[in-house]
């Protein structure tokens, strides 16, 4: 149903939001 795909968008959406982050770290560092 759409809660399901939305349960999945929000997943896929934090994982490319951690993936950016640790990228930001790495290039600050």
């Amino acid at each position: 149903g759409k809660d399901e795909l939305q349960d999945l968008v929000n997943e896929y959406n934090e994982k490319i939001e951690n993936l950016g982050e640790k990228k930001k770290k790495e290039i600050i560092m």
